[in-house]
């Protein structure tokens, strides 16, 4: 399995895997294992890409995994990323802080490091920007992403209200 940068063709398959895990299409039954929040048009993980990147998992021609990294000002827009800005208190600067996700690993390859290769990734990716964090939110009911981010050292900074639903802030810090 190689971990890189995303290049053109893989877009497809990043907006393929997102769609098959989107909160909205994941049976109730099965969000035990992680979901997604929001969705991206293909355009738009483009646009992630060239504002920071997008850095992927490919395992035989197919997207496994994929983690995007884009800064602040370039997600003001977007309705979830907004809420998450206006109830963080200090923590976050756009100077200084890179927004991780969304992050989507295929159900056949979770539980085997993969998110952590993604996040080392984007580390060297961001390695001699003015980068020096990292944010995500999580719905509260994403136990597993909760887990699976604590697990490779985020921690929890803030909570905030988007659409009725609760969400937590984790950051790390990285060299």
């Amino acid at each position: 399995m190689e971990v890189r940068r995303a290049v053109a063709a893989d877009f497809a398959g990043v907006v393929d895997l997102q769609d098959r895990n989107l909160w909205s299409r994941v049976d109730p039954n099965d969000r035990g294992g992680g979901f997604l929040s929001n969705r991206f048009s293909q355009q738009q993980f483009e646009a992630i890409d060239d504002d920071v990147c997008v850095v992927v998992a490919v395992d035989d021609r197919t997207v496994v995994g994929f983690l995007c990294g884009s800064g602040m000002d370039a997600m003001r827009n977007n309705p979830l990323v907004h809420s998450m800005i206006s109830a963080d208190h200090g923590a976050m600067s756009p100077d200084s802080t890179c927004l991780g996700g969304p992050v989507c690993i295929d159900g056949r390859q979770r539980g085997k490091g993969l998110m952590g290769r993604l996040y080392d990734c984007l580390y060297r990716q961001l390695r001699g920007t003015r980068y020096k964090e990292v944010a995500v939110f999580i719905d509260e009911t994403n136990i597993a992403s909760m887990k699976a981010h604590e697990k490779i050292g985020f921690e929890v900074t803030n909570t905030f209200t988007h659409d009725g639903r609760k969400y937590l802030t984790l950051m790390k810090k990285f060299k």
